[in-house]
């Protein structure tokens, strides 16, 4: 048995239970289907040389691999569902509550603390409508804590340096959707 055959075989209950927590618009099935094809996917990225120079672990790029996966599946399956986890809203447990924070604070517009919970909303309404190249930045960078060399890897971006600017427009489209919500929220 090679590595990456060990890899995929050792962790296959571990990340199956992990996308099942996370994804429950899929079934049982659908996510061993998304194991399957994301497996197949780290066996060409490894044919392909693309594994040699990770900044992150192995696991954790297979993981967004997963990732990737999963949101796509789920989009074939019901093209309209919005991305809820469980019980929870969308942001509960789609991007941790710090990192949240600190993009309402890059956005300059940040209410005040009395205010959280309507900034929570306005978050998941502008998190709901931005492009999914933006959703899947944020989600590596600030929910799964991946470099930007793993994004560009992940999502086929020529390089890093191509990942950091993106962010950035990504950035500036958010702060704009915030600011316009919370305008129409609170006013000017």
């Amino acid at each position: 048995m090679g590595k990456l055959e060990s890899f995929i075989t050792s962790n296959k209950e571990r990340t199956i239970n992990y996308l099942s927590s996370r994804y429950s618009a899929l079934s049982r099935q659908d996510i061993e289907d998304v194991f399957q094809d994301s497996s197949i996917a780290l066996y060409e990225k490894d044919r392909d040389g693309h594994l040699q120079d990770l900044k992150s672990s192995l696991y954790t790029y297979f993981v967004g691999i997963c990732t990737h996966k999963a949101i796509n599946s789920i989009k074939k399956l019901k093209p309209f569902v919005s991305l809820d986890f469980g019980d929870q809203p969308f942001r509960d447990k789609s991007i941790l509550d710090s990192r949240i924070q600190e993009i309402i604070e890059l956005t300059e517009f940040g209410l005040g603390q009395d205010d959280i919970c309507s900034t929570d909303e306005i978050v998941d309404m502008v998190m709901t409508e931005i492009s999914p190249k933006c959703h899947n930045i944020f989600l590596g960078y600030y929910w799964d804590n991946l470099s930007n060399n793993a994004i560009a890897s992940m999502y086929g971006y020529a390089n890093a340096n191509v990942v950091k600017s993106e962010k950035y427009r990504c950035i500036a489209l958010f702060r704009k959707k915030y600011h316009d919500l919370k305008a129409k929220f609170y006013g000017d």
